[in-house]
């Protein structure tokens, strides 16, 4: 006779990913593409492979300051303590830096220019800036109008300050 076995007894349950999760993930990506926003300022005007070296090398050094710097804190906050939402959170914050990396370096695999390439990365990552602005707009809550109006708002503002400081460097 066949006994039926339960396949989830004796197994830890799948890590769960939640709304503070995604918010980690969908600030990350706006904060890293408005920092490769500005960094991008310098670029486009020597080797491709000098400029993806830049934004990688920004982008990890960004990415692992945050993680460090939030895992000491949420281990203070949590009495020394790392939990198995540290651990999502802090994938979620490399995995958001990664994309942002990630979209801002196409361009110079498909453009010979550099030039051309920092330009498109430029309109690209305003794009990244829209959506992380979007979803966080709507984990928070917001309707689908008003998450859109802040995502539209806040990327005029961004490109403001990205103008000035392209302005201010020339």
């Amino acid at each position: 006779m066949r006994t039926h076995r339960d396949p989830t007894v004796g197994e830890a349950p799948a890590p769960r990913v939640t709304s503070h999760v995604w918010r980690e993930a969908t600030t990350m990506s706006l904060y890293t593409a408005i920092v490769l926003l500005a960094v991008l300022v310098g670029l486009g005007q020597g080797d491709r492979g000098d400029d993806l070296a830049v934004i990688w090398g920004v982008s990890v050094g960004l990415g692992l300051a945050h993680v460090f710097a939030f895992n000491v804190a949420a281990v203070i906050a949590a009495g020394g303590e790392f939990t198995e939402e540290n651990r999502l959170s802090s994938a979620a914050i490399l995995g958001a830096v990664a994309v942002a990396a990630a979209v801002a370096s196409m361009p110079y695999l498909f453009h010979a220019d550099a030039g051309a390439a920092s330009t498109v990365a430029t309109e690209l990552l305003v794009a990244v800036m829209a959506v992380s602005l979007y979803v966080e707009a709507r984990l928070a809550g917001a309707t689908n109008r008003r998450s859109l109006i802040l995502a539209a708002a806040t990327v005029a503002i961004a490109l403001v300050v990205v103008g000035a400081k392209i302005y201010l460097e020339y």
